[in-house]
């Protein structure tokens, strides 16, 4: 019988913000547990995936607000949000991001935002230039009062990992320039351990991030946030309480 623990990091203990929760399943990996299962071994090993999850998390901020900041010193994209040409912004967000899969294998997201939180543009899809955002982005008020960069987990109209840099042309604000993550990094780390990493977003969010709309609920409280899942899955989560 494999051993599986589910644990909220300690007693449903919040991650970086109030709205985030994360669930570990731990199956097979941890099939040697089953003959020494003693509460401090498993109070270990959740400090130890706890701590695991947080540099997880730090990393994935991290390396969101790194390309924020270098693109934010991208004079041609500033140049085309200050003119408004949503094309050539298009050409140049979509080429810079090009040329990091290419060389890195790494997909990054990336938008542009106009002061007055309308999308400008954005590296992988040009349907919703024009949209505005206000609604959904309450977090872009930061801005009127800070001039600071910030990456913090969020709820728009997705929740996941948001890299903000304010763009800025002789004092006067432009826009922003974000890069957005989706735990995807964070994801495929506990996979390589054999590890199911679920993330919850409590349902008080539903309104806002209308992306997730159609996700899985869990119980009364939560909306399951992954992007892949499992019916098999939506039982397992379902039966913790």
């Amino acid at each position: 019988m494999n051993l599986r623990m589910a644990d909220f990091l300690g007693k449903k203990k919040t991650v970086t913000a109030a709205f985030f929760f994360i669930l570990i399943i731990l199956g097979a990996f941890f099939w040697s547990l089953r003959q020494q299962k003693t509460s401090q071994t498993l109070e270990h090993l959740s400090d130890q995936l706890s701590l695991a999850l947080d540099n997880q998390l730090d990393k994935e901020r991290e390396t969101a607000l790194r390309f924020a900041l270098i693109l934010g010193k991208n004079a041609a994209l500033g140049a085309a949000l200050e003119n408004d040409d949503e094309d050539l912004g298009f050409k140049i967000l979509s080429e810079v991001m090009g040329s990091i899969k290419i060389h890195t294998n790494v997909l990054i997201r990336s938008q542009v935002i106009t002061s007055d939180y309308i999308i400008f543009t954005r590296s992988w899809d040009r349907s919703y230039a024009g949209m505005p955002l206000e609604y959904f982005r309450p977090d872009l008020l930061y801005f009127q009062n800070h001039r600071k960069p910030r990456s913090e987990i969020e709820v728009g109209r997705k929740l996941g990992v948001k890299a903000t840099v304010p763009i800025y042309n002789k004092g006067n604000m432009l826009g922003f320039v974000e890069v957005l993550s989706f735990f995807e990094p964070t994801q495929e780390y506990f996979d390589r351990l054999g590890i199911d990493l679920y993330i919850l977003m409590e349902k008080r969010f539903y309104n806002t991030a209308v992306f997730m709309q159609e996700n899985p609920t869990i119980g009364n409280k939560y909306i399951l946030a992954n992007s892949k899942y499992t019916q098999n899955d939506i039982k397992i989560l379902n039966g913790i309480d």
